[in-house]
Order: C-alpha cells, then structure tokens, then sequence
C-alpha cells in the first residue's frame, strides 16, 4: 500500500514560498502610539486633627525598617532657642510633636504628621544648639512614597524659614 500524499503547503502571495518569519511580506502599517496617560505627582495635604498616642508612635517607628527611613538636612535661618519656636512653626503647617527635650549641645524633636488618606509620617529629629543651623530630619512612613516624604521636607524647610 502506498503512503497517502503529503499536503500541499498553503499558498501564500509570494509564488509559492510560505515567509514563516515575516522578512518578504510587506511592513505593516505602524501602530499609533497610546497617548500618554496624565499621572500627577500625589500631592501632600496633612490632616490638622490628627492625633498619635506615644505608643502608637514607638509601635509604628519599630515596624518601619530602618532601612526604609529617608535621612535629609535642612537648612534653617536661625538657630533656635528653645523647642518651643520649632514645635509651634512646624505645628502650624499639620505636623505634631509627639515629643522634644533639650540636650546640652543640641535640641531632639519625636514629630508625626497624617494625611488626608490617612498615611502617617514620623520624624525623628534634632538640631545643634550652635554652630551651622542645620535641622537633621529621619522620617519614616507607612507609605513609603517617596514624593510625598519630599514633600514633607519642603514643608518643614518652609515652616522654619
């Protein structure tokens, strides 16, 4: 018995020969790039009623790895005097002491601030009481977002110049 025939290849429009790679067919007509989709940076907006127990504060710093913590220095006009003039110049832009205290060389500051979605931000920080007036600032966040956190610092540098 004879073997059946083998099938004929599909005829294609180049005489015969299937391009199985695409190299002979003609290009295809290119395809309209999708428009760019508008993603504006978040915004930071603090809630001015928040509240944070010393608890929830130790309990949320210690959650947070320490490798995740942004470290950044800010430049301020004037050495400050006393704790006071930094709490009350930070407070009024949403961003509360939890606690500070006075060392011989330098004032520590434990600060939080949340905002509106509810994303909370903790400072640690301190500042020398001579020499460059430089605010030293270690923030951890829940949310991580680096915008935001950048954020933050401006609002500090802001408050306190």
């Amino acid at each position: 018995a004879a073997a059946p025939p083998a099938a004929a290849p599909p005829a294609d429009m180049n005489g015969g020969i299937m391009d199985l790679l695409g190299f002979d067919s003609p290009a295809p007509a290119p395809t309209p790039a999708p428009a760019p989709v508008a993603n504006p940076s978040p915004s930071l907006s603090l809630n001015s009623s928040a509240t944070m127990s010393g608890e929830e504060y130790q309990t949320k710093w210690a959650a947070i790895p320490d490798a995740e913590a942004t470290v950044s220095a800010v430049p301020v006009n004037i050495l400050p005097t006393s704790t006071d003039q930094v709490e009350q110049a930070l407070q009024v832009n949403c961003i509360m002491t939890m606690a500070s205290g006075e060392l011989p060389g330098e004032f520590k500051f434990f600060l939080y601030a949340y905002d509106e979605s509810g994303q909370a931000f903790l400072i640690q920080s301190n500042i020398q009481k001579s020499g460059e007036p430089l605010l030293i600032l270690t923030i951890k966040s829940d949310g991580n977002n680096p915008v935001l956190i950048e954020q933050l610092v401006e609002m500090v540098r802001v408050s306190l110049n």
